[in-house]
């Protein structure tokens, strides 16, 4: 006869052996990937010091669909932040440098034979973002910017999207977590690290089947790749050093030389009749821009917290709207992206008081151009067209608007409306 004891014994022996197999046939819980992303996203936008190469290439099928497409670009990014940074383009049609150190902060543009110089901004995303705002944009070609968007934390309120993890994927040996974030018109693809330290280490634009004519099925319109990463570099002597070589024009930005390229795009919206939408506004009530056309002269600036020109812009608007007439004139700022706690505990913190209006989706974006990029300013006369527009933060912003609107107020047109949808 068993005693109870051996009984007791055998059977938990048995339920030990049973239970062996299901733990070995448990799946590991995927990883939350609105976490991950962020967990990624904010390990980026707070490294200091590090050293990376991200590369932008546009897929066969994009270049085969669309001939004229930007040049494969790569950019080699070391950084020392706040006070020494380096950022490199270099592709087939040229390259550009990004460089501050010694309390400067200098873009050199080969092509051109310019360089600006200015004074290094004493915060830390303050450098990426002067250095973008300035002419950085001017020397990358094709670089998408991405890497540059990420260190600023700029692409944090672009992922809006609830995002979806695609599993464990092993490229060359490493492996990484896949994650997408779909959008309207596209999907963002992201590969992370696993690990600790979940560094980016790819990005694709996917078009949806459709998007690009005579291609079937989706298309991958570009990558950005980031290699390399080192979180504990030695740089080398003479790194965050440059002299720009002789003959050389020195200038305070390549601001101006943009300008060239930014009057096509400007001419566009001159005198073109302003799109009409509805919006949230901060104080929860509802911005009907129809109202408005006809009423008072209308300024319309699109913002968001991430954006340092656009920052530096809120107090420049805050002070122009204390000293116009508000039953003549109308100041919205239009904020991209954030949710109305985010946006109004931002506008406390910076103490300035503005008419917001949210644009959570974007589409009032779209219709000015603004989904592009920010700041973008749009100045709408009392006939309805757009009179001035403001694709970036110029130095002399404030006095251009001021000098924009009192025109206005005073019967004159700086243009005059077009259905072509250029400037007379």
């Amino acid at each position: 006869m068993l005693r109870t004891s051996s009984i007791l014994g055998i059977a938990a022996a048995i339920l030990l052996v049973a239970a062996v197999p299901l733990t070995w046939a448990q799946e590991p819980e995927a990883p939350d990937p609105q976490a991950l992303l962020a967990e990624s996203m904010d390990l980026v936008m707070t490294l200091n010091t590090f050293s990376v190469m991200s590369t932008t290439s546009y897929s066969e099928t994009f270049r085969e669909a669309v001939p004229v497409s930007p040049p494969d670009t790569t950019c080699a990014v070391q950084a020392d932040l706040p006070e020494r940074f380096r950022m490199e383009f270099t592709s087939d049609e040229g390259s550009g440098l990004v460089v501050a150190g010694e309390g400067e902060l200098k873009i050199h543009d080969p092509a051109s034979e310019r360089c600006a110089v200015m004074e290094t901004p004493a915060e830390r995303g303050a450098v990426i973002d002067t250095a973008l705002a300035n002419g950085g944009q001017s020397v990358s070609f094709g670089d998408q910017l991405l890497l540059p968007l990420l260190l600023i934390g700029a692409l944090q309120n672009v992922v809006t999207a609830d995002p979806v993890y695609e599993g464990e994927k092993t490229i060359e040996g490493t492996a990484y977590d896949h994650i997408s974030v779909p959008a309207p018109d596209s999907t963002l693809h992201f590969w992370l690290h696993t690990g600790d330290e979940p560094l980016p280490y790819r990005m694709s634009l996917v078009a949806p089947e459709g998007a690009i004519p005579g291609v079937e099925g989706e298309v991958t319109i570009f990558s950005v790749t980031m290699t390399d990463w080192d979180l504990d570099p030695t740089f080398e002597e003479g790194t965050f050093s440059f002299e720009a070589p002789e003959g050389t024009e020195i200038v305070d930005s390549l601001v101006p030389m943009l300008d060239a390229r930014l009057a096509a795009e400007v001419a566009e919206w001159l005198g073109t009749e302003a799109a009409t939408f509805e919006a949230d506004t901060l104080d929860g009530g509802t911005l009907n821009l129809a109202d408005l056309i006809g009423e008072k002269i209308i300024v319309l600036d699109f913002w968001a917290s991430w954006c340092d020109p656009c920052v530096e812009a809120m107090p420049i608007l805050s002070d122009i709207a204390d000293e116009m007439d508000d039953e003549r004139v109308a100041i919205w700022a239009i904020n991209q992206g954030e949710t109305a706690d985010e946006a109004a505990a931002f506008l406390e913190e910076l103490g300035v008081d503005l008419n917001v209006a949210l644009d959570s989706d974007g589409s009032v974006s779209v219709l000015y151009g603004a989904d592009e990029s920010v700041p973008r300013t749009v100045v709408i006369g009392l006939d309805g067209t757009i009179q001035a527009y403001h694709p970036a933060l110029a130095p002399d912003f404030g006095d251009r608007l001021r000098a924009e609107i009192e025109t206005l107020l005073d019967g004159e047109t700086l243009v005059q409306p077009t259905a072509a949808g250029e400037a007379e």
